[in-house]
C-alpha cells in the first residue's frame, strides 16, 4: 500500500502533523540496520571515474557488500518462522535450479557485465529485503532521510548535466535516464510525505521543485506520470494549503528544469522517436516474443541473466528496434517468467505479496513506485535493491510479536551477529576484487597494456566482454606492429564467443575481424551464427552484404539488404531501391 498510519505513531520516517513521536526504549546498536541505511543512501550515488564501468561497477560492489550479510539475516528469519523469508528462500532455490540447468551456468550466476540480472543479483534482492526487516524506528527514519538525500543529489546532478552540454535526457548518477526517473518519482513521494506532516518544513519545497524538475529532465513518460501520481498520493493528510503549495512547487520545477538546457527535454510530451516504431511498440513486441520463450521452458526457465539467449532467435523487426531491449525484458514480471520459469515467478510474487502484507509508511510507497517503474524499465543494480530495502523496512515489526516470525531490531542474537560479521568480511573482499579488476581493466584499455588486461581477466567473472577488451588492445597493437597481434586478436575474440555462443554481438564482432584479417569462409560462419541468435543483427547483416558482394552471392545480398531496409539502417553496399 502507498500509505497508512504507522502503528508506532510516525516512527517509520514521518512525524504526524506536529505531534511528538512516542518515546521508546533505546534500541541496541545494530550493524544490520546500519547496513540497510548505508545501502539505501549510497547505492544511488556511488560512482568511481577510474573504473571501466564507472557507474555500474561500484554499485555492483556495494551490492556484494550487502549480499552476504543479507543472506545470513534471511536465514535467521527463516529459522524464526517468517513466512515471507521462507518464500524468498524458495524463490532463490528455484532460481538456483534455473541457473544450474541454463546453457551457461557461470554466466547465469554472475549475470551480464555492466548490467547484472544473474542469480547473485536475485540473491542480493532477497538479502536487501531481509536487512530492511531488521530496521528499527531510528533506522527507518534514517533510511528515509538517506534516500531523500540521494534523490536530491541525483536531481541536482541532472540539472547540471542538462546545462553542461551533450543535450538529451539526463542520467544523474544512475547511468541511465530511465533509472533516474524511477528514483526521483519515488523521491517525490518521500518528500511530499515529509512536507505534508511537518509544520516547520516549508524549505522542503525547494527540494520538491528540484526533484520534480529532474523527473522532467529524465525525459521519460513513465517518470513524469509516476512522479505526478506520487505527488498526489503524498497529499493525504497534508491539508489544503500545504497540498496546494506542494503542487505549485512541482509545477515550478517541471517548468524551470528545461530552461537553459542544451537540447529540448519535454518529459511526457517529448517528440516521438524517428525510428520505425516507438519504444512502447518495441516493449510490447519484446513481451510478445517472451511468451514463446516461456512456452519452450515453462517450469525452470532459461536461467537468470539468460534473457537474451532465450528471446534473441525469436525477434522480429519491431522487437529488434532497440538493441538494449535484447538484454532485458524491461518488465520484472516478464523477465523472471522467462529466466526463472513460471514456478520461480509464482514464488517471487508470493514472496513480495507476503512481504508487502502489513507494510506501511513512506518506505512502502517508495518501494511501490519503484516497482511500478520497473514494469516498463529493466531492474537496476542500485534502484531495485533500494526498493527491497525499503519494502523490508516498511514491513518491519513494530510492537510485540505477531506470530508471523518477524524479528525486531536488536534481536539477531550473538551467534547470528557473528555470522553477519564474517559474511560482511566476505562481501567486502568480493567487492574489493571486483573494484581492483575494474581498475586494471580501465588502465589496460586506456594504456593498451596487455599486462593490466591479464590482471583484470584474472580478477573478473568469466565475462566474454573482458576477452573482447583484450582483443581490442591486441588489435590496436596489430595495426602498428603486425601479424602476431592480429592472430592473437582473432584467438581472443573466438574465446569470447566460446564463453557465450548465444550472444549475437560476439559473433558479429568475430565476423567483422574474420572479414578483415581472417578468411571469407569463417566470416560467413560467424555472421550466420550471429543471425541465428538474432535475425536482425545490424552489424552481421552489413557484414553479409560485404561478403556477398565479394562472393557474388546475389541471394544473400538481396535478403540482407531487404532486412536492413526494414530496419531503416541501409548499407552502402546495397543496390538503390527502385521507385
Amino acid at each position: 500500500m502507498l500509505d497508512g498510519p504507522a502503528p508506532d505513531g510516525g516512527a517509520d520516517g514521518d512525524s504526524t502533523d506536529g505531534e511528538a513521536t512516542p518515546v521508546r526504549a533505546k534500541e541496541r546498536p545494530d550493524l544490520v540496520g546500519l547496513l540497510a541505511v548505508v545501502g539505501a543512501g549510497l547505492l544511488p550515488v556511488v560512482l568511481v571515474d577510474d573504473l571501466y564501468w564507472a557507474v555500474w561497477a561500484p554499485k555492483a560492489a556495494l551490492c556484494l557488500v550487502l549480499l552476504f550479510p543479507g543472506l545470513v539475516v534471511l536465514a535467521r528469519l527463516v529459522v524464526a518462522g517468517n513466512r515471507a523469508a521462507r518464500l524468498a528462500t524458495a524463490f532463490l532455490a528455484a532460481a538456483s535450479m534455473s541457473t544450474a540447468l541454463s546453457d551457461r551456468p557461470a554466466l547465469s550466476l554472475v549475470g551480464t557485465a555492466n548490467w547484472g540480472t544473474g542469480l547473485l543479483f536475485l540473491a542480493t534482492l532477497a538479502g536487501a529485503w531481509a536487512l530492511g526487516t531488521f530496521a528499527g524506528d531510528r533506522r527507518r527514519r534514517q533510511m528515509v532521510m538517506a534516500i531523500i538525500a540521494a534523490v536530491v543529489v541525483n536531481a541536482a546532478v541532472a540539472w547540471t548535466q542538462a546545462r553542461a552540454g551533450g543535450g538529451g535526457r539526463t542520467r544523474g548518477l544512475m547511468g541511465n535516464p530511465a533509472y533516474l526517473g524511477g528514483l526521483v518519482a519515488g523521491g517525490l513521494y518521500l518528500l511530499g510525505r515529509r512536507f505534508g506532516r511537518e509544520r516547520r518544513s516549508w524549505w522542503w519545497l525547494v527540494a520538491v521543485a528540484v526533484v520534480a524538475g529532474a523527473a522532467q529532465l529524465s525525459g521519460g513518460r513513465a517518470a513524469v506520470a509516476l512522479g505526478a501520481a506520487a505527488t498526489l498520493a503524498s497529499l493525504r493528510g497534508a491539508g489544503m494549503v500545504r497540498g496546494a503549495a506542494l503542487i505549485a512547487a512541482v509545477a515550478v520545477g517541471v517548468t524551470l528544469a528545461p530552461l537553459g538546457a542544451k537540447a529540448p527535454i519535454l518529459g511526457s510530451t517529448r517528440a516521438a522517436p524517428t525510428t520505425v516504431v516507438s519504444s512502447n511498440d518495441t516493449r510490447f513486441a519484446v513481451w510478445r516474443v517472451s511468451l514463446g520463450a516461456v512456452g519452450e521452458r515453462p517450469l525452470v526457465g532459461w536461467g537468470p541473466g539468460r534473457f537474451p539467449a532465450a528471446t534473441g532467435p525469436r525477434y522480429d523487426a519491431v522487437a529488434a528496434q532497440e538493441g538494449l531491449v535484447l538484454k532485458d525484458a524491461h518488465n520484472w514480471v516478464v523477465e523472471n517468467a522467462v529466466t526463472t520459469g513460471l514456478v520461480g515467478l509464482a514464488l517471487l510474487l508470493a514472496w513480495l505479496g507476503a512481504a508487502a502484507f502489513g507494510a506501511s509508511g513512506p518506505l512502502a510507497g517508495f518501494a511501490l513506485i519503484v516497482g511500478l517503474s520497473s514494469l516498463v524499465q529493466p531492474m537496476h543494480v542500485a534502484l531495485t535493491p533500494m526498493a527491497l530495502l525499503a519494502l523490508g523496512a516498511a514491513g518491519a515489526r513494530r510492537g510485540p510479536p505477531d506470530g508471523q516470525g518477524r524479528v525486531g531490531a536488536g534481536e539477531l542474537g550473538r551467534a547470528w551477529g557473528a555470522g553477519v560479521l564474517v559474511a560482511l568480511g566476505i562481501g567486502l573482499t568480493a567487492a574489493c576484487v571486483l573494484i581492483v579488476g575494474q581498475a586494471y581493466l580501465q588502465q589496460g584499455v586506456q594504456g593498451d597494456s596487455l599486462g593490466d588486461i591479464r590482471l583484470a581477466r584474472a580478477l573478473s567473472p568469466p565475462w566474454p566482454e573482458i576477452e573482447l577488451k583484450a582483443a581490442g588492445v591486441e588489435a590496436d597493437l596489430g595495426l602498428d606492429i603486425g601479424e602476431p597481434h592480429k592472430i592473437r586478436t582473432l584467438e581472443l575474440t573466438r574465446r569470447a564467443v566460446r564463453r557465450d555462443p548465444a550472444d549475437p554481438a560476439l559473433w558479429s564482432e568475430l565476423g567483422a575481424l574474420e572479414l578483415d584479417w581472417g578468411t571469407n569462409e569463417r566470416a560467413g560462419v560467424a555472421f550466420g551464427r550471429a543471425l541465428e541468435a538474432d535475425p536482425w543483427d545490424t552489424t552481421s547483416l552489413r557484414g553479409r552484404v560485404i561478403l556477398a558482394r565479394r562472393q557474388h552471392d546475389q541471394a544473400t545480398l538481396t535478403e540482407s539488404c531487404r532486412r536492413l531496409r526494414v530496419l531503416q539502417r541501409p548499407s552502402p553496399g546495397c543496390p538503390p531501391t527502385r521507385p
